[in-house]
């Protein structure tokens, strides 16, 4: 018979895995040997439960949490990373586990109030086989996009926003050092971006998100095979990022104010259309007003006058603003206002909010419970 405070193996090695540790790591910390560690994540021994509350401590998850014998994590199907750099596999898969417990919670909010669809499905590619995707098919895709929200040839005013109309999911997390920028992925039907805003500008959020949006676009209904293989990622991110400059830079539009195409002329322009000047260069290259040399230019007037990873207007009192994620937040605040209660449908399945608030410090959970849930209101949230 199961003990009421039985360690769960499976909760054991998701909570090791979401801090990135090893069963050697965990061993160690809890001053014990690397097969007793193993013995409780295959389930062959279970520790006492003040062992099990020395492993939530060392874990950083709550107790409940270890013995709570429910399924909340939840697997999804596409998984997308975008780093800087190469990352190790276990710091991918702590990405992936905190982007499954993000979706988890849209699903169990989601029961309680009625969250917006995937707007876009008229509009992805239906291919599930990789081919190289031309700049003309990638501009098409754009401008689908901004004709869909009914948006013209000018800046776009808030692209988290955007997603979030769009039926997308977008949470920030701050973790300086990772090496990952950006998650995608897609849960229940629903697409999923995590982005890690740390020591990013404004201008760059915005563009990762346009990317982000791009992949989901582009190349979400690729085979798996495509994304493992480096040389067709490589062009992946390349077509993401032509995605991001046509979303966010309309041809129509932007030559329309592009009066002096170098670095002065291209500064004046960044309060308006929120992106990096190197993201204008770029724009104005693939448009065939600047060349190579011109390019090439710009960018060691940057390098030269400010920093590469810090333009005019992205830090200091004059930076433009971030653009958080609403829409989790409203459908919290919207329960909060109608007195519903909802936070024990998380400590149904272990969660504590003290947790959940540390692991997405941009969420706004309310400490208010009420005894009964008082009603089940639906809210078509945009």
């Amino acid at each position: 018979m199961k003990r009421i405070t039985q360690l769960i193996p499976k909760r054991l090695i998701f909570s090791r895995e979401l801090r990135g540790l090893t069963i050697m790591d965990i061993a160690k910390a809890m001053n014990m040997s690397r097969q007793a560690v193993s013995n409780w994540e295959n389930g062959r021994r279970s520790p006492n439960v003040l062992i099990i509350k020395r492993l939530s401590t060392v874990l950083g998850v709550p107790y409940t949490f270890l013995i709570t014998d429910q399924p909340a994590m939840i697997q999804g199907d596409l998984t997308l990373f975008r780093s800087k750099v190469a990352v190790p596999k276990r710091t991918k898969i702590s990405y992936d586990h905190i982007l499954q417990i993000y979706g988890f919670i849209v699903s169990q909010l989601s029961e309680l109030v009625k969250l917006p669809d995937f707007a876009l499905q008229g509009i992805i590619s239906a291919d599930s086989s990789f081919k190289i995707l031309d700049q003309e098919y990638i501009e098409f895709i754009a401008r689908s996009v901004r004709r869909h929200f009914g948006i013209q040839n000018g800046p776009i005013a808030n692209v988290t926003a955007l997603l979030e109309r769009a039926g997308i999911y977008v949470v920030f997390i701050n973790e300086p050092g990772s090496g990952i920028n950006a998650l995608t992925k897609e849960i229940n039907g629903r697409f999923m971006v995590l982005l890690n805003i740390a020591n990013q500008s404004a201008v760059r959020i915005r563009f990762s998100l346009a990317h982000e949006l791009g992949h989901i676009l582009l190349h979400s209904q690729y085979q798996l095979s495509s994304y493992n293989n480096k040389e067709i990622h490589k062009r992946l991110e390349v077509e993401a990022n032509i995605f991001a400059g046509c979303l966010l830079m309309p041809k129509e539009g932007f030559l329309l104010d592009v009066t002096k195409p170098t670095l002065g002329g291209l500064v004046t322009l960044k309060t308006h259309w929120k992106v990096a000047i190197q993201a204008m260069a770029v724009r104005l290259k693939q448009l065939n007003i600047i060349d190579v040399q011109q390019e090439t230019q710009i960018f060691k007037e940057i390098s030269r006058n400010y920093s590469r990873k810090n333009e005019p207007y992205d830090f200091g009192p004059n930076s433009i603003p971030i653009e958080y994620p609403t829409l989790i937040n409203s459908a919290l605040k919207y329960l909060e206002n109608h007195n519903v209660e909802y936070t024990s449908k998380f400590q149904k399945y272990g969660y504590s909010l003290s947790f959940l608030e540390q692991t997405f410090p941009y969420l706004m959970f309310s400490k208010v419970n009420c005894e009964k849930l008082k009603s089940k209101p639906k809210l078509h949230l945009i």
